[in-house]
């Protein structure tokens, strides 16, 4: 997930997660990638230039599973 490699998640890398997870694991066609990355930035008050901390993903993946 973090293809640049800097051990952070950027909003584009958690949109293109978030976008596999939904067409591949879950299936679900009323959820979109964009807005479940959204609401995980929003979750820990991040904008969209910021990123996302090992420990912040660990934690937002739980809000993950609750969307889906």
């Amino acid at each position: 997930m973090d293809t640049s490699g800097d051990g952070y998640i950027s909003y584009d890398e958690m949109v293109n997660f978030a976008d596999t997870a939904v067409g591949l694991v879950f299936n679900k066609e009323h959820l979109d990638a964009d807005s479940i990355a959204t609401a995980i930035f929003n979750m820990f008050e991040l904008d969209k230039n910021q990123k996302l901390s090992k420990e912040q993903f660990i934690d937002g993946y739980d809000l993950i599973i609750v969307i889906m």
